[in-house]
């Protein structure tokens, strides 16, 4: 009998646990600072997926799953930008820049590599255990947050 192993299997059972620079808590993930800015993960569970805020000016990465339901909060980074609701217009501020294996401490898969263009600065944002994610993925999944109107 062999158990997979993954951040589940391995830390499910801790109240916390410690991966890359993001501290895991109770279902809430507290973002940690980078090189190139700050990044302010929101909240979620494994239940419903994490909601990730992006802010202008951050070069980071982010455990991400469309399939468990989580998001890219583009809220704050597109706040003063004629983004639709609909998000019909996303692809005029949002890229997909590639795809490429995982950054080591986030375990073996594949990432997707996002570029976020606001006003006034941009974000990039690894997507790391994602798969290969075009924007259509992105929009179809409800994986990206538009701004409020």
């Amino acid at each position: 009998m062999t158990i997979p192993l993954d951040h589940t299997s391995l830390l499910g059972s801790l109240d916390i646990a410690f991966h890359s620079n993001f501290m895991y808590q109770s279902g809430f993930i507290y973002g940690g600072k980078d090189s190139s800015g700050d990044h302010t993960p929101a909240s979620g569970d494994a239940l419903t997926g994490l909601r990730w805020l992006i802010e202008a000016g951050t070069h980071s990465s982010v455990p991400f799953s469309l399939a468990r339901g989580d998001q890219l909060d583009l809220s704050q980074i597109l706040h003063d930008t004629p983004a639709a609701q609909d998000l019909t217009n996303i692809g005029q501020f949002v890229k997909v820049l590639g795809h490429g294996p995982n950054d080591p401490a986030f375990g073996q898969g594949t990432k997707t590599v996002v570029q976020i263009s606001g006003p006034s600065d941009q974000a990039i944002v690894h997507l790391q255990g994602s798969g290969k994610l075009d924007l259509q993925d992105l929009v179809k999944h409800a994986g990206l947050i538009p701004p409020s109107s």
